[in-house]
């Protein structure tokens, strides 16, 4: 079964929340080598495409994933809202992604049980 991990916090995308469906599709792109940005550190940005319009007036996630590692949704954004993400933000992003790579997996229970975390099956 392939979980993917999203910060509940930060899990939107612009003023609407990025669906289930719409990160497991980024994820299964992400496996076949579909990345936009390789941001260093193991985060990836990538494009989800905003449905009835696609990709290019779409959304954009900050993704933090290691090889055979569970993927971890750290940040979303429209892209006419904001163009880019700043060095300050991507210091941010880096330093979350070290925490979240870094606990077992009962630690992601918790993280999953107190809300800070939501798990989200693929597979289902």
């Amino acid at each position: 079964m392939r979980s993917i991990w999203s910060r509940v916090s930060n899990a939107g995308c612009g003023s609407r929340r990025c669906g289930d469906s719409d990160l497991c599709r980024a994820v299964a792109e992400m496996e076949r080598g579909l990345i936009d940005a390789d941001l260093g550190n193991g985060l990836i940005k990538k494009r989800i495409g905003r449905s009835g319009a696609g990709k290019r007036d779409g959304y954009r996630v900050i993704v933090a994933h290691r090889r055979d590692a569970p993927w971890f949704f750290i940040d979303g954004y429209a892209k006419n809202a904001v163009d880019n993400i700043s060095g300050r933000q991507l210091q941010g992003c880096k330093e979350i992604k070290a925490v979240l790579a870094s606990l077992s997996p009962l630690q992601l229970d918790c993280a999953v049980r107190s809300g800070f975390l939501k798990e989200v099956n693929c597979d289902a």
